[in-house]
């Protein structure tokens, strides 16, 4: 397989490149003993599954064999990410963002940061938006909305735009 990839990245100087030079460096840490073959193959079966509570708890499992394998800690913060455990994603970016990591992976977290960044306040938003919705009505009207909290509404708001739950309150 290295054999391969280093003929293909010799030939192939396209911006596919850093994907040859990433299946190289899990070759090389197989070989150099730092990650088990058994736990790499698992690893890229479970990389490119679509997220689920099985895949993520699979993740999990891996991560005990071989807590230095970054590009396992990535798969799952994504995983999780996209299941919406957005605390438990966080914890995992947080925890590659202390790290010497490779150009590639850094991106990664910090995009998987970004995001996170970026949920979380889009649902602040919707919260500012449904006051400021609320204080826009008439008064004729609003006595029918003072029943209901702004709470409530922005729930149902954020119901209705399926925002992932806030990981903290706003």
């Amino acid at each position: 397989a290295r054999e391969l990839l280093e003929q293909a990245r010799e030939k192939d100087k396209t911006p596919r490149q850093p994907e040859i030079d990433r299946e190289l460096e899990m070759i090389s840490m197989v070989e150099k003993g730092e990650v088990p073959q058994w736990v790499m193959a698992r690893y890229i079966e479970l990389r490119d599954a679509p997220p689920s509570h099985e895949v993520s708890s699979e993740l999990e499992r891996l991560m005990l064999y071989t807590p230095g394998f970054m590009q396992l800690r990535d798969a799952l913060a994504w995983k999780l990410l996209k299941l919406g455990r957005t605390d438990e994603a966080l914890i995992n970016f947080e925890v590659l963002s202390r790290r010497e990591l490779p150009a590639d992976l850094r991106s990664s977290v910090l995009a998987g940061m970004g995001l996170l960044a970026s949920i979380s306040q889009r649902h602040r938003q919707v919260g500012h938006r449904t006051q400021a919705a609320v204080a826009a009505v008439p008064d004729n009207l609003r006595t029918a909305l003072n029943q209901r909290t702004t709470d409530t509404l922005e729930e149902e708001t954020t119901a209705n735009l399926r925002l992932p739950p806030s990981s903290s309150s706003s």
